[in-house]
Order: C-alpha cells, then structure tokens, then sequence
C-alpha cells in the first residue's frame, strides 16, 4: 500500500476541490425575477383557438370592415409554448405570459453552457404611422442582471417577426388602429385595407 507524502495530500485536496468546483459550475444556477402568480392552466388547444379567433374576426370584418381581435393570457401562453417548442433549442424555457398595465410580460428560464437564470421580458405593442403592429422589447432581465440594449433590440425584432408573421393579415390586409392590454386581454381594432 502506498503510503501518502506531504506532496500528494496537496494534490489530492486540489483535485478534489477542483471536481467540487466544476459540479457547481456546471448546475450554478444565477436566480432572477419571478412571476408574479401562478398563470392560467392552458387548455391544449388554446393555440388553434387563437388562430380560430383571427379567422372568425377577420370574417367578421368583410362585413363591417372592421377588425375586433381579443387575445387572452391562456391563449398567448399556449401559442408561445408552440413557438418555442417548434424551434431547435429554444432560449425561454417554461414561459408564462401575462397581459397587464399595457405590456406583455414574460418569465420563464433560459439556460446557457450551464448556467440557469430566470427571465423577465416585458413588452409593448408599437403601432407606426401606416398601422403596421410591432413589438418592442421595453425592459429585460436576465438572472439578476438587466440586458444590454443590443439584446433588447434583437428579441424586439424576433417577436415582431414572429407575433405579426403568424397572422399575416397584420402585415398585409389589416390597419391596426388600437391596441390595448389590460386584465389578462389583449385587444386589437383594425380596420380593413
């Protein structure tokens, strides 16, 4: 049996430290913003029903001419849940939405080479002067740090693309003439090109 020297309990203390070190870093886990409440439980087909609405407002407005669309909280939650999933590795994991005081807000868990933070994203709907709906990224946090503008930039344009690019009306045959989010609803109004 080999028997310890003064060299090698150094080196076995290093090394088991280091082991230690990198099982923490590779679960660390940097906390961040929590949701508010728990979020409505979401009826699996929320998401069709989403579509379904649009469909029936834009149907709706061949007579009138004009666009009514109410979104709710369970509708956003199952529809961004699709999206996310659809992707190959998506960066929001565990969303929850929830429309309140003129935004949008997000939370949900992103995980990046090991690291775990919570995010919060909240987001205001942007109308320009010929009624195209855009989104822009208001505020954003990641873990216990706020993201940089570039950041906020980028998801801005991803959701935009994404939100309008789903209901392709919005970027053709629709002029949104309101918007307004509040109780959990989002409501739209419209009127045809």
């Amino acid at each position: 049996m080999i028997q310890p020297t003064r060299t090698t309990r150094p080196m076995t203390l290093f090394v088991g430290a280091g082991i230690i070190l990198a099982t923490i870093a590779c679960q660390l886990q940097l906390g961040g913003p929590s949701a508010p409440e728990v979020p409505a439980i979401d009826p699996p087909d929320s998401a069709q029903a989403l579509d379904q609405a649009w469909d029936s407002a834009l149907e709706a407005a061949e007579q009138s001419g004009e666009v009514q669309f109410i979104v709710n909280e369970s509708q956003l939650n199952a529809f961004l849940g699709q999206r996310l999933e659809a992707g190959a590795a998506p960066f929001l994991i565990q969303p929850e939405v929830y429309l309140r005081q003129g935004q949008i807000q997000i939370y949900g868990v992103t995980t990046q080479a090991g690291v775990e933070a919570r995010v919060h994203l909240a987001i205001v709907p942007i109308l320009d002067s010929d009624g195209r709906l855009g989104f822009e990224v208001a505020s954003a946090e990641f873990g216990p740090l706020p993201a940089p503008d570039a950041l906020k930039e980028a998801i801005s344009k991803v959701l935009s693309e994404a939100l309008t690019g789903t209901f392709a009306s919005f970027a053709t045959g629709v002029q949104v003439t309101s918007i307004a989010i509040s109780d959990g609803q989002m409501a739209i109004v419209g009127k045809l090109r």
